[in-house]
């Protein structure tokens, strides 16, 4: 029996990035140093922010980067710029019959998760200063992390997390993956070089006693670059998705068109990418990659087969998690016509290759299936990366450099 998990997995709702000076106000958790214990107050939202990148996290989503905005300049911060308008972990799992003991309805679930636990659950907030003082109801029981010592584990120097579980939804025919609970993780880093890298943690854990076999993960992006000023003339539909095979990133951007006129060629610098991580620590995935798939809006175009609006049942999430179409057709590289798992690995400065047209862009990176024994936890990371450079073939060189420091700072991030 194949059990779907889809949409928004996460912590984040109106989530949003602001790469550039922001509101510093300490939220209710994160509490000063001091030599007394202290307990924390979970709460049903935060803002966790370094400066740089803020997020507004609350319980409405478990999953992703929601209607996301970035500042360009700190000198006008009323002037903003969409980056991601939705995003999320999809998942399907087959329940082992042979443990089983009922079957559960092949439904899916989705767009209103709530907190796992017992009361008091919320999302709870650490610093690096908070540390300094004991925590006395680190929520250990509902899988929070901890160290070796037992204390609780800080990922970056700021971080959110709570735990969720998937109630029944209509949004879609499916309901919740029986015994799954996840652990989601948002964290900063407050200095250069990871300042303006928004990392994203999964632990997914069975409380089952029934395995979980089979399971497919990826990370679906809805990402809107539309642009303000003299950059006006960009929309969110002129926007193109690229992906850098050789360092499985996958990229929006937007390309110089005939009709664009006098637009300046900065204003095709801004690049926003995400990635799931490669892990290497004892319980990380995401080491191979499974596919980059096609996800159109609308049944339209040369690619009307792999939209959006027809992944309706757990079948069709696992088929798009294995980059095919719900039918199970392959993807066509229009520049080979030979079928491919990867989807726009051209070269978007030379035109050559599987080079995207413009849409109202979406995409899904997948990595390879594994299983999920009873009381086993395994963690996806994802990292969501933003540059502006002088024109589009600089944006996309910076985007590429500041993939290739997050994996040269491996040891902050995989642990």
């Amino acid at each position: 029996m194949v059990h779907f998990l889809m949409k928004p997995l996460l912590l984040i709702a109106a989530l949003v990035l602001l790469f550039t000076a922001c509101d510093s106000s300490t939220p209710p958790d994160l509490v000063p140093p001091g030599d007394e214990p202290v307990a924390l107050t979970p709460q049903p939202a935060v803002t966790l922010s370094n400066g740089r990148v803020s997020v507004q996290l609350n319980r409405h989503r478990i999953g992703g980067l929601s209607r996301s905005t970035w500042i360009p300049d700190p000198l006008r911060p009323e002037v903003r710029e969409d980056r991601v308008y939705d995003s999320g972990l999809w998942i399907t799992a087959d329940a082992d019959r042979a443990n089983a003991t009922t079957e559960i309805p092949s439904t899916v679930s989705g767009f209103g998760f709530e907190f796992a636990g017992d009361a008091p659950a919320g999302i709870f907030t650490l610093t690096q200063d908070s540390l300094e003082a004991e925590i006395l109801n680190w929520p250990v029981a509902q899988g929070a992390p901890v160290g070796s010592d037992g204390a609780p584990k800080l990922y970056g120097d700021r971080m959110a997390w709570a735990a969720y579980r998937s109630p029944a939804s209509p949004d879609v025919e499916e309901t919740s993956i029986p015994g799954l609970r996840v652990g989601v993780t948002v964290f900063l880093f407050d200095e250069e070089p990871l300042s303006n890298v928004l990392f994203v943690r999964y632990d997914l854990h069975n409380t089952s006693s029934t395995s979980l076999s089979n399971v497919h993960a990826g990370y679906f992006v809805d990402t809107d670059l539309r642009r303000t000023g003299d950059c006006a003339g960009i929309q969110s539909g002129y926007n193109r998705t690229g992906y850098d095979l050789g360092r499985h990133l996958s990229y929006t951007y937007v390309s110089p068109r005939p009709e664009d006129g006098a637009i300046p060629a900065a204003c095709y610098g801004t690049i926003s990418g995400m990635t799931i991580l490669d892990m290497t620590s004892a319980s990380g995935l995401g080491h191979t990659k499974l596919a980059h798939r096609v996800v159109r809006k609308v049944k339209s175009g040369p690619f009307a087969a792999f939209a959006e609006e027809d992944i309706r049942d757990p079948n069709h999430v696992r088929l798009a998690l294995e980059g095919l179409s719900p039918t199970g057709a392959a993807m066509i590289d229009p520049s080979t016509l030979l079928e491919t798992r990867f989807a726009y690995t051209g070269d978007p400065i030379g035109g050559t290759g599987w080079v995207d047209d413009p849409y109202d862009v979406r995409s899904l990176q997948s990595i390879a299936p594994f299983d999920l024994a009873p009381g086993e936890t395994k963690s996806v990371t994802v990292a969501w990366l933003n540059v502006v450079g002088s024109d589009l073939a600089d944006g996309l060189n910076r985007i590429r450099a500041q993939f290739d420091v997050v994996m040269g700072r491996r040891e902050s991030w995989d642990r």
